[in-house]
C-alpha cells in the first residue's frame, strides 16, 4: 500500500490547504464517497463527504472527510471547489458503486456529472476472471475485497460500526422487554413473559407486526416507540428493532471518521492495483463502455417508476388474508400448527401421519416426492399436505419480497420506487437490479383468481401509450 496522509477538514484554512496541495501536486485519479442516513437514493442525503486523490510520482496518497452536519456551509464549499478543480483536470473519478454517490450529491443540490467519472467495481469485475464469489471469485463489496487483496484488517472499522448499531439495538429491544414486564402473552404461545425470545419468534412471521400483540401490550409497544426509539429510526419499526435500522448518524464520531477516510483509501489502492492488471489484459475499452453508461443509467435510476399505491395495498390485504386461509388449511390437514420453516417437523409429519419419506423439505426434493406419489396413484392428503407447504412458501416469499418491500419504500406519501442498477453484478455483462426478477404470471389462489401481479403496481406514464413492453 501507498503511504497515506489523512486529513479531516474542520477549518477554512485546512479547506483552503488542501486546495493548495492540490494544485501544486496536479493529480489525475481521485475518489469520492459520502456517508449518509440511508440506502434511498432519493429520499436520504449525506452527512459525511470524504474525498481523495493519488500522487501523481510518488507512491503517496491524500484523504480528506468533511462534516457536512456539523459544518454545512464549510462542507458545502469544500465539494465545489473540489469538484471545479476535478471536472477540469482529473482523467479518473472514482467511487465505490458510484451512482449511489452520485444520488447523495444531487440530493443535497451539488450535483458531479462531468463525463471522467468511474467506478473501482468496474477495475475489480475486469481485472479478473470472470467468476462469481462462490466460485473463487473477487468480491465485489469494497471491505470484502480490500481485506482479501488490499489489507487484512479493512475490516477493523467496519466491524466497529457494526458493533456499535448491534449493542444500540439490543438496548432499544430490551426496553420495550423491561416495559411489557408483568403482561401476560396469550396462551397459545405457550409463554410465561413477553422475553425478547418470544417476540422474535412472534415477528418472525413475514404476515405479522405489532397490530399482532393483544390489546394491552399493543398501547405498551407504542409507548416504546413514541418515547424509547429514536425518531430518526421509527418510521421502519413495525416490529423489534432491527441493526440496519440503526443510522450512521448516530454512531461515534470518531470512529465513523476513520472509516469515511479508509473508504477513500481502499477504493484508491484497488485502482491503483488492478489498473495495469486491465491494461495488461486489453480490458480498457470495456472500462470505457461502463464508464459512459453512469450518467444514463444514473438518470434512469433517478426516474424510478410510477406506482399504483391503491393496487399496491389492496394486494397486501388480499394476499395476507389469504396466507392466514391456507395456513389453517395446513394444521386441519395435519391436526396442529405448524410453521413452514421447521424442515425437522414436516418431514417428522410426512413420515408419521402420511408415511411418506425424504431426505429434505427443499423444493426440488418435495418436487419428486409429489412426482413418485401421484404416480403411484395413492396417498392424496400427502400431495395436499407437501402442495399446501410449497404454495405458502411461495406466497410469504412474494409478500415479503414483491409487496411488503414496495409498500415500506412508499411510506410518507411517495408516488414512485426506485431501483439501482447494478452495472458488475453477473459476470456475464448483463446488468442487474432488483426490479428485473418480476415473473410474467401473478400469485393466485387454487381456483385461479389472482391475488397480485407484481407488474400491475407499475403505472405508464410520460407518453402516449398505455403498455409497458419488457426486452430481454
Amino acid at each position: 500500500m501507498r503511504q497515506w496522509i489523512s486529513t479531516t477538514i474542520t477549518t477554512n484554512r485546512q479547506a483552503n490547504e488542501m486546495l493548495d496541495l492540490l494544485k501544486l501536486l496536479a493529480p489525475k485519479v481521485g475518489a469520492f464517497d459520502s456517508e449518509t442516513n440511508g440506502l434511498h437514493i432519493i429520499n436520504s442525503t449525506p452527512f459525511l463527504f470524504q474525498f481523495g486523490y493519488l500522487h501523481p510520482t510518488k507512491h503517496v496518497g491524500y484523504s480528506y472527510a468533511v462534516d457536512l452536519e456539523k459544518q454545512p456551509l464549510l462542507g458545502r464549499q469544500v465539494i465545489t471547489c473540489w469538484h471545479d478543480y476535478v471536472s477540469k483536470n482529473f482523467i479518473k473519478y472514482l467511487a465505490h458503486n458510484t451512482k449511489f454517490d452520485l444520488h447523495m450529491l444531487c440530493n443535497i443540490g451539488l450535483p458531479y456529472l462531468t463525463e471522467n467519472l468511474s467506478d473501482s467495481m468496474f477495475y475489480i469485475r475486469y481485472a479478473h476472471d470472470a467468476v462469481q464469489p462462490a466460485n473463487g471469485g473477487p468480491p465485489l463489496a469494497l471491505k470484502d475485497y480490500a481485506s482479501q487483496y488490499i489489507a487484512h484488517n479493512a475490516k477493523y472499522q467496519d466491524k466497529l460500526l457494526q458493533s456499535e448499531r448491534a449493542s444500540i439495538t439490543k438496548e432499544l429491544n430490551l426496553k420495550l422487554k423491561i416495559r411489557l414486564k408483568g403482561l401476560v402473552p396469550p396462551t397459545d404461545w405457550n409463554a410465561k413473559a413477553y422475553t425478547l425470545g418470544v417476540l422474535t419468534d412472534m415477528f418472525k412471521d413475514p404476515v405479522s407486526d405489532w397490530t399482532w400483540l393483544p390489546e394491552d401490550a399493543q398501547k405498551v409497544y407504542q409507548e416504546w416507540l413514541n418515547i424509547d426509539v429514536p425518531e430518526v429510526i421509527r418510521p421502519s419499526v413495525v416490529a423489534l428493532v432491527e441493526s440496519d435500522f440503526i443510522p450512521y448518524t448516530i454512531l461515534n464520531r470518531e470512529t465513523l471518521i476513520k472509516y469515511a477516510h479508509l473508504d477513500i483509501v481502499y477504493a484508491l489502492e484497488i485502482y491503483d492495483h488492478l489498473e495495469p492488471i486491465v491494461l495488461a489484459r486489453g480490458n480498457e475499452t470495456a472500462i470505457e463502455i461502463e464508464e459512459s453508461l453512469i450518467i444514463p443509467l444514473w438518470e434512469m435510476e433517478r426516474t424510478g417508476f410510477n406506482c399504483d399505491i391503491d393496487y399496491l395495498i389492496e394486494s397486501q390485504g388480499k394476499v395476507k388474508e389469504y396466507i392466514l386461509e391456507r395456513r389453517q388449511a395446513l394444521y386441519d390437514l395435519c391436526q396442529r400448527k405448524i410453521n413452514i420453516g421447521q424442515h425437522a417437523l414436516v418431514k417428522e409429519i410426512l413420515e408419521t401421519d402420511f408415511n411418506v419419506k425424504c431426505t429434505s423439505t427443499n423444493k426440488d426434493i418435495l418436487d419428486v416426492v409429489v412426482s413418485d406419489i401421484i404416480r403411484a396413484g395413492d396417498n392424496p392428503e400427502a400431495v395436499e399436505f407437501i402442495s399446501t407447504i410449497q404454495e405458502l412458501r411461495t406466497l410469504e416469499k412474494w409478500y415479503s419480497a414483491y409487496i411488503m418491500r414496495f409498500i415500506r419504500q412508499t411510506k410518507g406519501g411517495a408516488t414512485r420506487l426506485y431501483t439501482t442498477i447494478n452495472q458488475v453484478g453477473a459476470v456475464t455483462g448483463r446488468v442487474t437490479s432488483d426490479f428485473q426478477q418480476f415473473p410474467k404470471q401473478g400469485i393466485t389462489k387454487v381456483d385461479g383468481t389472482e391475488l397480485f401481479n407484481p407488474r400491475r403496481m407499475v403505472i405508464c406514464t410520460g407518453g402516449a401509450y398505455n403498455s409497458i413492453i419488457y426486452l430481454d
